[in-house]
């Protein structure tokens, strides 16, 4: 009999986001993207908006309405910092 291996890393995601009939496919796209690249314990993250649209699969403009979306909803914090590079909080939803 083969031994299941156990998986390395898991992208996790809150049914509260998934379930959430206010976010469309391309936003839950968005927020997996930014919690890719989060770091587990202060659920802070900066990838460019490049990268986002690469692990996403969107368009720039695409990526830019999610990420104004994502805010509205309250399920991320956007802090612009120098240059192009943004911060963003990953916030728990509610």
């Amino acid at each position: 009999m083969q031994r299941i291996r156990r998986l390395k890393s898991v992208l996790w995601i809150p049914h509260a986001v998934f379930d959430n009939p206010q976010l469309s496919r391309s936003d839950i796209m968005v927020y997996m993207a930014l919690v890719y690249y989060m770091n587990q314990g202060t659920k802070e993250t900066s990838p460019s908006i490049a990268t986002i649209r690469q692990d996403a699969r969107l368009g720039q403009s695409s990526v830019y309405r999610s990420l104004e979306h994502l805010e509205t909803e309250g399920l991320i914090e956007s802090h612009r910092g120098r240059g192009r590079v943004n911060h963003y909080v990953l916030l728990d939803p509610q």
